[in-house]
């Protein structure tokens, strides 16, 4: 009697855990739903429950310390050209901590308005590759109307990292509230005749007439109206699931030879 019933206990408590895992990933949580399991739940007794905690918990650490790794070769690049800098969000977390766990490589690095064209610069000497395109008048104008400049790269793992260069703080909410950008949404109606990065990147101009990106955006609407054709949304920069992370995503799942996609 005690065999079948341990089972379905056992197999009702791994499909809760790995409920738990999946709804935490998804959230972008994973690290802080093994934290709490770690302090308030007993070790788990059932070998699968087991397995699925070691490895999301591995998974999570070796995205951290890839992400320590990142972050520490960008830092000593910017210290040695003389910009100064300082980690943001989740990253500063994971520099200070005895072990750092992340889910993704997210690297939010805050400098000067003047130095910021040389830190753009210096990433892309080790490796980043600017999300936007954008020549010497775009550039301008984008500086003006954002507050950072997402760029992405690769660990020699394969993990993929999101890298922004902030020059001007943000929000709480993560709203830029200075600038340009700002006292043009502050119009209300106006925001939404401030170029996208997409718009900036779409028309070559000398660095002079970098205004001049501004005054096209609403001749785009005109022209996208007029055609009745949707103006085009920019989804922005985006970070794919880590190799490393897969494997106990699909463990998480119990996915097994008999599943077909």
């Amino acid at each position: 009697m005690t065999g079948p019933g341990a089972t379905g206990a056992g197999a009702a408590g791994q499909m809760a855990l790995g409920d738990r895992l999946i709804d935490a990933v998804q959230a972008g949580a994973l690290p802080t739903a093994l934290d709490e399991l770690r302090a308030t739940g007993p070790v788990p007794t059932e070998a699968g429950e087991r397995g699925l905690l070691e490895a999301a918990t591995d998974a999570v650490r070796g995205i951290g310390r890839d992400a320590v790794a990142a972050y520490g070769a960008l830092s000593a690049g910017l210290a040695d050209a003389g910009v100064e800098h300082r980690p943001l969000g989740p990253i500063a977390g994971a520099l200070g901590a005895p072990v750092s766990e992340l889910q993704r490589i997210a690297i939010d690095v805050a400098v000067g308005d003047r130095d910021a064209a040389s830190a753009v610069a210096l990433a892309s000497d080790l490796g980043y590759r600017p999300w936007y395109q954008l020549d010497r008048a775009a550039w301008l104008a984008y500086r003006r109307l954002f507050p950072a400049l997402p760029l992405v790269a690769e660990t020699p793992g394969g993990h993929p990292i999101l890298l922004r260069v902030l020059w001007r703080p943000l929000g709480v909410d993560g709203s830029d509230r200075s600038g340009l950008r700002a006292r043009v949404e502050d119009l209300s109606w106006l925001g939404r005749l401030r170029p996208t990065p997409r718009d900036l990147g779409a028309v070559a101009l000398p660095p002079s007439l970098w205004l001049g990106h501004v005054a096209l955006r609403p001749l785009r609407l005109a022209r996208d109206r007029a055609l009745r054709r949707p103006t085009p949304t920019d989804l922005g920069p985006y970070l794919p699931t880590p190799t490393s992370l897969i494997d106990a995503l699909l463990d998480v799942a119990g996915v097994g030879p008999d599943d077909v996609v």
